[in-house]
């Protein structure tokens, strides 16, 4: 469905503010579906899929997929989105495959369909996130700076297809560079519960 194409990396911006920062959701916004908005329970479920991993340097088309399981569920006023990610490269090392998961717990802000997460800081720096609920898309927007400076910026773009099919569009950039995307759809599973590393 998706061809592997290595990335052309952009030229250094200048640093993330407030109006670069609207821009980039507003870019993100227009890939949503316009035939009405969603609501936020509509996302909620497990899904579970696959996507393509493109970056700005050759990647082995054999090591670019990337399995995907997300959980999105009801959280008090907010909602918690966990996904798990299983990186293949490590099999043809002869290693398990790395299972990342990430998981964070958002709470409404100011803002219609607005919301964000408690800031925390970690032995990787200061990290902060916001959510967004844009027509037929839920964005996310996880970001890290590091004691050095240096700023990594993720955005998830879940969109609904329908009622059970969910298409995910990932970036990430380093210091405002884009240097990795994943495109791939995933399933909602009827009646799955929320695995035991994302419950709580």
């Amino acid at each position: 469905m998706f061809s592997v194409q290595p990335l052309r990396p952009g030229k250094k911006r200048a640093s993330l503010g407030g109006a670069v920062m609207a821009t980039l959701i507003a870019l993100f916004t227009l890939s949503a579906m316009s035939a009405g908005a969603a609501e936020l329970e509509d996302f909620y479920g497990r899904w579970v899929g696959s996507g393509i991993l493109t970056g700005t340097t050759e990647i082995d088309p054999e090591f670019a997929v990337r399995d995907i399981d997300v959980i999105i569920r009801d959280s008090g006023d907010g909602f918690l989105v966990c996904w798990i990610t299983l990186k293949r490269e490590r099999r043809a090392e002869g290693r398990a495959a790395e299972r990342a998961v990430t998981r964070i717990r958002f709470e409404p802000a100011s803002g219609e369909d607005i919301y964000r997460a408690p800031p925390r800081r970690g032995s990787e720096g200061e990290f902060s996130a916001w959510a967004e609920l844009r027509e037929e898309s839920l964005l996310v927007f996880p970001q890290n700076i590091d004691e050095e400076g240096h700023r990594e910026l993720q955005i998830y773009d879940r969109s609904l297809v329908n009622a059970d099919t969910m298409r995910l569009d990932f970036s990430r950039l380093d210091n405002e560079i884009l240097v990795r995307n994943v495109r791939g759809e995933l399933s909602k599973l009827p009646g799955a519960g929320a695995d035991s590393v994302c419950s709580g």
